[in-house]
């Protein structure tokens, strides 16, 4: 499991302050379209700037009041689970929440239910609790009981989830043993939405909030038509590229090496991750040689998405300056290519659970 050794290598990631939003023209695009996607149920993902080993990118979490009295709870969302956990206060571990967020003697409508948690995803990252239930206030979705894990004890991670969340919310496909854990099978079971479906929309600035629309589609956030095509198996939304070219010239990998070119879907690892596909994209830290950089363009479900300098680079604030980065990793080996937020922001990305169907559709933004 790749994203098991690359959570636990050293150095531990560490979060750079991403706390200014500023009334940029996305933030205001971002209030405004409160009114233009009216009736799609909005959850804001908050970003929090990663770096790992050289490297730069934004995780995203949504914020909870989970309780009663409400106690807020930030949730990082993951595509690698399958389940909603929060850690409680005995959690003390690496990968626990310091300070913890949430305190299950302070709420008079939580419950266990009776059964116990050891939840294992990667090769070996292990998380011990119980399952149990609290009122979650989830802003346009308003109240539901769900039902969750609450985790005590954590064995191994020594990098992942970093300890400035409260917990995890797991977006992978539900699984038959802790799907039912799932924030998307428990707002169904509760009647919230009647479609079980995830949609991403993320702005140009990795320091602006992102938007997760629940349940259904927001037409007003991506602009053509959507290339839809099923998912494959396991925990992970995935598919396969089939022919990947840098300034419209295929570099054949795909069609040498077809096994090697599956991709999965996530927010909680690098931006993009192309391996060995093509060469790795040198940026110029002071951002001076964006006009000589290469487009790059993936085929998925018989369809070309194209990727400009402007959408995959990444600029990254500093107290007193800019610097760029390629926002998409390249001449690494690792067992999945892996479309993060880099691919999001360019192309509206929907996950239909029921039809076990991925979507992608080019976003639309201010």
């Amino acid at each position: 499991h790749f994203f098991a050794e690359k959570r636990t290598q050293q150095p531990c990631l560490q979060t750079v302050a991403s706390t200014r939003f500023q009334a940029s023209p996305s933030m205001i695009f971002l209030l405004l379209c409160l009114s233009c996607v009216y009736g799609v149920p909005i959850l804001n993902m908050h970003p929090s700037i990663q770096t790992f080993g050289g490297r730069t990118w934004a995780t995203y979490s949504i914020a909870v009041d989970v309780g009663t009295p409400s106690q807020s709870v930030k949730l990082l969302l993951d595509g690698g689970l399958d389940l909603t956990y929060i850690g409680s206060p005995k959690c003390v571990e690496h990968g626990c929440p310091n300070p913890p967020e949430f305190h299950p003697t302070h709420s008079s409508s939580f419950h266990y239910n009776g059964t116990a948690l050891n939840y294992t995803y990667g090769y070996f990252l292990h998380a011990y609790g119980a399952v149990a239930s609290d009122f979650f206030r989830l802003t346009d979705l308003g109240t539901s009981n769900i039902t969750f894990g609450l985790v005590n004890r954590f064995e191994e991670p020594k990098s992942y989830p970093p300890s400035t969340v409260g917990g995890v919310c797991g977006f992978g496909h539900p699984t038959k043993t802790w799907g039912g854990l799932s924030l998307i099978t428990n707002l169904q079971q509760q009647g919230t939405i009647q479609n079980k479906i995830l949609a991403f929309w993320l702005p140009r600035s990795m320091y602006t909030l992102g938007q997760l629309h629940v349940g259904q589609v927001s037409k007003s956030s991506y602009h053509g038509k959507i290339t839809w095509m099923s998912s494959g198996a396991g925990l992970y939304w995935s598919g396969v590229i089939s022919d990947i070219s840098v300034n419209n010239k295929s570099t054949g990998y795909c069609q040498q090496h077809p096994t090697k070119c599956g991709f999965i879907v996530d927010l909680a690892g690098p931006s993009m991750l192309l391996n060995k596909a093509i060469s790795p994209i040198v940026v110029a830290g002071n951002c001076s040689n964006l006009h000589e950089l290469p487009e790059i363009s993936l085929t998925i479900g018989g369809e070309k998405f194209t990727l400009a300098p402007t959408d995959y680079v990444l600029r990254i604030e500093h107290r007193d300056s800019l610097t760029c980065e390629s926002g998409i990793q390249a001449g690494v080996a690792a067992p999945f290519m892996v479309l993060g937020s880099t691919w999001i922001t360019k192309f509206y990305t929907i996950l239909d659970f029921e039809q076990n169907k991925l979507g992608f559709a080019n976003s639309a933004h201010p």
